[in-house]
């Protein structure tokens, strides 16, 4: 192994995160939810909430489309 493979897996960890982390915040879910993918199996259990759950912002938008076509 060499001296730089620490630093590249820490590098590499730190994009994963910030990746989930931005898509966390762009669906509504708590961004912190992010550090999950650390541990292999919550970050697995994270990412099958995370797709069959019903997205905090979906649901803001179904409300906001049922607000909208009750006025009109």
């Amino acid at each position: 192994m060499t001296p730089l493979m620490p630093l590249l897996v820490l590098i590499l960890v730190g994009v994963s995160v910030f990746a989930w982390w931005t898509i966390f915040a762009k669906t509504g879910f708590p961004r912190g939810l992010a550090f999950a993918w650390i541990i292999p199996l919550v970050g697995f259990l994270v990412f099958l909430w995370f797709a069959f759950s019903d997205w905090p912002v979906l649901q803001e938008l179904r409300r906001l489309r049922g607000e909208g076509n009750a006025e009109a």
